[in-house]
């Protein structure tokens, strides 16, 4: 038998245990081909979502900006540069940039100061002191960024309370209105910004130095600022952006006084001169590249850095009386004028007409046109916040873990959104969604576009951190377990994404609550918002309602962020519990 079998194989028949091993050998082929053939599929999947979510960025964001530059240039003789030359040879509208320069740099140069101030005392002061501090340099974040505007006006107005009160003429239109609104309005980016920065800072140096002798004035000079400067700078970056592009604060206290942003929505909207308005908003930019790129490359090949001995960060060091002494002289009146602007705020809600007529009344609660409005926030709100963390921490995965092209430029047009000044983007949303394919002017999916857009920088940031935090060999495990890509993402990724994706959603619901630059070009009749339609009352003078208004809309901002808090809360507990 054994020498038939042998017979059989030398004139070329396959025994049963040939075949057996032939088809042992195609095996292994037959998995290659099939892993290869996952391994093109997962690649064209990646590659067509990445294409897609890059189409859709360069759709709502870039595309936007450089539909506003294009018609900057656009004449009534074709392409050219005349709008730029009309631009200065009227006198109006170069008093516009340079009134714009000089406010923006006074408010970032006060608020550099004050920053410090409220952030040195609410991480070094005294425990009562330092909470204190903290949450009033926090409180201006939750009301809308005219507020203190309205409530300077009803303080220090013609008909005010101080003019009644001094029987004097107290004028706080102009300059010095405007500046202590903007100053109140950024005061938390400021704070928030060096607060971390002195936060993490390591107290070896200063404590070596006080051992040494010196006292905290020289300490606070020679070591404490110079290794803060980063925090400092940044902080006057971000406020300057936004003081240049602020829009509720100039329109409603500047008087007469010319600035790019009002400026550029009185052409747009009032004059009906769209390319003059184009001009304005590319003023409204360069200013904040300039600034960008000055700033960067001040700080390029700087070492900040102080000895870090142990991985606490800053320790609680008392502060001496004098020092203390001369921080609270410097804080404490802007902290009572924010004060007294909450509380001004809260008097004219429930006044018939504030230093007019005094008497008690709700009646500003319930107009209709308000309620409406505040109940098209919280949905304007809630769907900007879904679109801006969706995105953002989509794609903040496919940046880090897929390696998709043009990574870096991605990540950079997700920051113009952010960076570019809100009458930019409300112009250049006109100007691209105004006709087909996509005419979506006039309905509440632009304004929700917009806003979600513009934030998705902090998405994309958020979810950037976090992921370079979460060692990869997590999904590989998932993967060689048989966990497919999608599950990995949903199952794995996103749970331990959860502190990136709550930041995200509750920075955009917060600022999408109490917008106006962008958004006051997109309203249309029956899509009004509560912060559009307080700018558009109180330019009536119909403070009460105005201020009803923003009471609602602030205690109605601090309410939905606690329920998102506590919805954040249990969640973390259910994932830490699974």
């Amino acid at each position: 038998m054994m020498a038939e079998n042998t017979e059989k194989n030398a004139t070329g028949f396959h025994t049963p245990s040939d075949e057996k091993e032939k088809a042992g050998c195609m095996i292994p082929s037959f998995n290659k081909c099939i892993d290869g053939s996952r391994k093109w599929i997962n690649k064209l999947s990646n590659s067509s979502f990445s294409i897609f979510l890059a189409l859709l960025v360069l759709s709502f964001i870039l595309l936007p900006v450089c539909a506003v530059l294009i018609k900057s240039f656009i004449t009534p003789h074709g392409l050219g540069i005349g709008n730029y030359l009309h631009f200065f040879k009227k006198s109006y509208y170069y008093k516009a940039l340079i009134n714009s320069l000089i406010l923006a740099s006074t408010t970032t140069s006060i608020l550099s100061l004050m920053g410090f101030v409220f952030a040195y005392l609410s991480v070094r002061g005294p425990r009562g002191i330092s909470r204190f501090f903290k949450f009033t340099g926090m409180l201006p974040l939750v009301a809308p960024p005219f507020i203190f505007s309205i409530s300077l006006l009803l303080l220090g107005g013609r008909n005010g309370i101080l003019a009644n009160f001094f029987e004097a003429e107290i004028n706080i239109y102009g300059w010095y209105g405007v500046i202590l609104a903007q100053v109140i309005t950024f005061l938390p980016i400021a704070f928030v910004m060096i607060e971390n920065v002195l936060k993490s800072m390591d107290s070896d140096l200063e404590d070596a130095a006080s051992n040494l002798g010196a006292n905290q004035g020289i300490i606070l000079k020679d070591i404490t600022l110079p290794l803060i400067v980063p925090g400092i700078l940044k902080a006057a970056l971000l406020v300057f952006i936004l003081a240049i592009a602020d829009f509720g604060n100039p329109i409603l206290i500047g008087g007469n006084t010319a600035f790019l942003a009002t400026d550029a929505y009185l052409l747009w909207v009032g004059e009906n001169n769209p390319n003059m308005a184009a001009v304005f908003c590319v003023f409204l930019i360069i200013p904040g590249i300039i600034i960008f790129t000055v700033h960067k490359y001040y700080l390029s090949g700087r070492v900040y850095t102080a000895i870090q001995s142990r991985p606490g960060g800053s320790t609680h060091r008392a502060i001496s009386s004098p020092l203390l002494n001369a921080l609270l002289f410097f804080a404490t009146p802007l902290v009572i004028i924010i004060i007294l602007c909450f509380g001004i705020i809260a008097f004219g809600a429930f006044t018939k007409l504030v230093m007019v007529n005094n008497a008690f009344t709700l009646e500003h609660f319930f107009k209709d046109m308000g309620l409406r409005a505040m109940g098209s926030s919280i949905i304007f709100a809630l769907n900007a916040a879904a679109i801006a963390t969706a995105l953002g921490i989509t794609l903040s995965y496919l940046l880090i873990r897929k390696q998709i092209p043009v990574a870096g430029i991605l990540e950079f047009i997700s920051l113009i959104g952010f960076a570019v000044p809100g009458v930019v983007m409300g112009i250049g949303y006109l100007l691209v969604f105004n006709s087909p394919p996509l005419a979506l002017t006039g309905t509440l999916l632009i304004m929700i576009l917009n806003e979600g857009f513009r934030n998705l920088a902090v998405g994309v940031e958020a979810g950037i951190g976090k992921l370079q935090q979460i060692d990869i060999t997590l999904e590989d495990a998932a993967r060689d377990m048989g966990a497919g890509r999608i599950k990995t993402f949903f199952s794995i990724i996103l749970p331990l994404m959860h502190g990136a994706i709550i930041t995200s959603f509750v920075y955009t619901f917060m600022v999408s609550m109490v917008t106006v630059s962008a958004v006051i070009f997109l309203i249309s009749p029956g899509k009004q918002l509560a912060s559009v339609y307080i700018l558009s009352v109180a330019e009536q003078g119909e403070m009460g309602s105005a201020c009803a208004m923003s009471m609602m809309l602030i205690l109605l901002t601090m309410a939905c962020l606690g329920l998102l808090k506590i919805i954040a809360l249990f969640s973390k507990k259910n994932i830490q519990t699974s």
